[in-house]
């Protein structure tokens, strides 16, 4: 599932699962942390390098069939990608990331909690949450509040790609010589200000399930005021678990990832129920 290579006072650690697109499952995060152990009580060891084997991709996300197939290994798996997201972000030596391609979801947990990020111009990055009925989790929400022109609420409203120049434009990734952006930034940056919820879902990601959409509105909001990732990382593991109990999220997973013959069938979404769930997780 992964491999690890030691080149002098470098650990390397190659995500090796190509054939699921390097999908996080529990084994992969458990055995990624024990690689940080040993590089952390190593003293010849001085940074440790995350890569994939897989052509175009570093990581599609977590595994997420087992949303449907068992709750509390979902849980499980969701507690110990959290807790390995705070551990990088807390790593005492350097870490970096290298994504030659399409990173996503849980690739997103442990590419943008190191150090130092490469890319090539093939980079893709999205928080595809919205669209099984999730929510964007990773601590992301307080990343993405923090780019320049609405771009974070774009990415957590819409589940969308984008690719490096916009990346860059935005400040997702450091400015190099990626080509022109694809979006239109002020169109995004006026419509993100401005328009309602449901609006935003009608141009933007009308197959996103709409209380995905609301809660990723909230999240944006309350993420704005936050000092630290680590209050987000906290707070995501509260949402995972109320989001495990929505029909919402089978009927994502189970529409867009294991059937795909039909459209989700999305329950309306209800403003007041997810400002309410949220003020009390947060206050929890």
């Amino acid at each position: 599932m992964i491999s690890i290579e030691q080149e002098g006072a470098v650990l390397k650690i190659i995500l090796n699962r190509p054939e699921k697109l390097n999908a996080l499952n529990l084994e992969m995060i458990l055995a990624i942390s024990s690689a940080l152990d040993r590089a952390e009580g190593d003293a010849g060891i001085d940074l440790v390098e995350f890569s994939s084997n897989c052509e175009g991709v570093f990581s599609s996300g977590a595994d997420i069939r087992v949303f449907v197939e068992d709750r509390r290994a979902a849980l499980m798996l969701l507690s110990s990608e959290y807790e390995l997201n705070r551990r990088l972000f807390l790593f005492p030596k350097k870490t970096r990331a290298i994504i030659d391609g399409l990173v996503m979801g849980g690739g997103v947990g442990i590419a943008f909690y190191t150090k130092e990020i490469i890319v090539t111009k093939r980079f893709r990055f999205a928080m595809p949450e919205v669209k099984i009925g999730f929510f964007p989790d990773v601590g992301m929400s307080y990343a993405l509040p923090r780019l320049k022109h609405k771009m974070g609420w774009y990415l957590a409203m819409t589940g969308n790609t984008i690719g490096a120049a916009d990346a860059a434009f935005c400040g997702l990734i450091s400015n190099g010589d990626y080509g022109a952006g694809q979006l239109d930034v002020q169109t995004i940056e006026s419509d993100f200000t401005h328009l309602s919820v449901d609006q935003i879902r009608e141009k933007y990601a009308p197959d996103a399930c709409p209380q995905s959409m609301q809660v990723a509105y909230e999240l944006m909001k309350w993420g704005e005021s936050q000092s630290s990732p680590l209050n987000a990382l906290s707070l995501d593991l509260k949402l995972a678990e109320w989001f495990l109990t929505c029909p919402d999220l089978v009927e994502g997973v189970t529409c867009k990832i294991l059937d795909k013959k039909r459209k989700p069938n999305w329950a309306p979404g209800r403003v007041g129920l997810v400002a309410e769930t949220l003020k009390s997780l947060v206050q929890g």
